[in-house]
């Protein structure tokens, strides 16, 4: 669900939850890369090591397999974190929720709350994705943007039932592994909601504007992903919020602080443990 949530600008914003940062607390117990370079790192305390993975949230096919110090990291934890719990995400009760807080009340549209310029272009890409505005006229602006940047992603071969997070998940339940997470779905649903309508409408705006060219920029995305280039991803992900100090905190920086007390107790207990965040909680300054 919020792993489909910016390359320039705010249009990354529709491919938001695929990244953020890892605070900078954990910088400071002493992080090193693991192996070949990729994103993953390792955090090591008397007590265990926390390995921190930076995932990509939609995958194809031919992302895998992995490289083999991620697959070694994972078989070497005890313990897997992922930010939220993936069956709850899939259950109709976080549907249900989604909807609630994404849809317009009775009397208010789509229409009436965007720029006529904004409302003609969602038109015209919705039906270019083979849907009708109809379909969206409820919807409020950030689900939208959610929605068009997934429906593209898909028509280009992504799938979050191909995430990394997703591969994870589904071998620790198989292995019976413990696994956590570190937010709950009302929680991302309420950073979403919580944004400014102008916020809303300039991340549709320019999600559409630039949507055509979401292939090369994904592409370029998991490459870099792949082979470990922080700098690039960096590029690629962080640097549109410089430009909106406001979205930067609220979507980053407040989520990776929220985050340190969490990382430091599995820093403090018995067994390994694997931390799957998006990829640019290990990239970049902030926070």
């Amino acid at each position: 669900m919020f792993k489909t949530l910016c390359r320039r600008r705010m249009a990354r914003l529709g491919l938001l939850a695929l990244c953020l940062l890892l605070p900078t607390a954990i910088r400071s117990e002493g992080k090193t890369e693991v192996g070949p370079k990729s994103c993953l790192w390792k955090v090591s305390s008397k007590q265990n090591t926390v390995y921190l993975l930076g995932a990509i949230h939609l995958m194809r096919e031919d992302g895998y397999p992995l490289n083999q110090s991620i697959e070694s990291a994972y078989h070497d934890a005890q313990t897997l974190v992922l930010e939220i719990n993936l069956d709850e995400a899939a259950s109709s009760e976080a549907q249900l929720l989604m909807i609630s807080k994404g849809l317009y009340p009775v009397g208010q549209t789509l229409r009436e709350s965007l720029s006529p310029k904004t409302f003609e272009l969602v038109k015209k890409k919705t039906e270019e994705l083979g849907f009708n505005i109809q379909q969206m006229n409820q919807l409020k602006p950030w689900l939208v943007t959610m929605t068009l940047a997934t429906m593209q992603l898909e028509q280009l071969g992504y799938d979050s039932k191909l995430g990394i997070d997703k591969h994870f998940f589904d071998q620790a339940r198989a292995d019976k592994k413990e696994i956590l997470s570190l937010e709950s779905i009302e929680y991302q649903v309420s950073l979403m909601e919580g944004m400014s309508s102008g916020n809303q409408e300039a991340a549709l705006l320019e999600t559409i504007q630039e949507l055509d060219t979401f292939k090369n920029e994904f592409e370029e995305i998991v490459k870099a992903w792949s082979h470990g280039e922080s700098k690039k991803l960096d590029e690629l992900l962080l640097e549109s919020f410089k430009d909106y100090p406001e979205l930067l905190n609220q979507l980053i920086v407040q989520r990776n602080r929220n985050w340190v007390p969490r990382i430091e107790e599995f820093l403090n207990q018995k067994g390994n443990v694997l931390v799957v965040v998006g990829a640019a909680h290990l990239i970049g300054n902030k926070g």
